[in-house]
This record gives C-alpha cells, sequence and structure tokens, in this order.
C-alpha cells in the first residue's frame, strides 16, 4: 500500500466497517498523544503522525468523503468497497431505535434474572 494511503496509516483494510476504523483511530490516536512523549523530538515526531491519523479518521469516517476518496484512488486490482458499510447516525428510524433499546432491556433483565438466581 501507498505510505499517503489513509487505510495505512489507519492500519486498516479498504473493506474495514466504520467500527474497525473507529477502533483503530482510538488506539492510534492514544499511543500517538505528543503529551505521552518526554523529549521534543519525540513529541514532534508523535505530534506529526497524530495529525496524520485524525486526518485519515475524519475523511474515512464521513460516508460521503470516504466514498470519495475511494472514487479518487480507485484502481484495477481494488476490491469493491464493502457494501454493510454503515455508520450510526441520529436518524435511524424509530423502529430501528426501539427494537434495539428493547434488545439491551431484554438483554439486561436475563442477566439480573441469572445473578439472582446464583445469589439466592
Amino acid at each position: 500500500m501507498n505510505k499517503d494511503d489513509l487505510y495505512s496509516i489507519l492500519g486498516v483494510a479498504r473493506t474495514a466497517i466504520f467500527a474497525e476504523i473507529r477502533d483503530r483511530f482510538r488506539f492510534l490516536s492514544h499511543a500517538y498523544h505528543p503529551d505521552k512523549f518526554a523529549t521534543e523530538t519525540q513529541r514532534k515526531t508523535a505530534e506529526e503522525q497524530f495529525k496524520k491519523v485524525n486526518d485519515a479518521y475524519r475523511i474515512l469516517s464521513d460516508p460521503a468523503s470516504r466514498a470519495r476518496y475511494d472514487a479518487s484512488r480507485a484502481g484495477p486490482s481494488d476490491p469493491p468497497p464493502r457494501a454493510s458499510y454503515q455508520q450510526p447516525s441520529s436518524t435511524m428510524p424509530r423502529a430501528q431505535k426501539r427494537a434495539r433499546h428493547f434488545r439491551i432491556i431484554k438483554w439486561a433483565f436475563i442477566v439480573v434474572a441469572v445473578f439472582v438466581g446464583i445469589v439466592a
């Protein structure tokens, strides 16, 4: 992969989903945070890498800018983008939100029931 490729900066595959990109960004931003280094040269190197990681995440986390980036870098050997790429949004349909909340509540009740069964 190209050294300036955003996917290689984050260390993820071109077919990575949003959760993989977010997790890798969090890991790298913590690892390269300039405040973690003692000497000035280490701090400058980490700051440059930190900026690269932030720029890569800014582009790859937004579906529209990621699509533009992928289209501009597409070549004959590149795999097609993963169809299941979906970033969580606040415009999720109410039925989906309700179903997700129901699953969370259901699992919470199951955990409590198992805990009460073990303690009793």
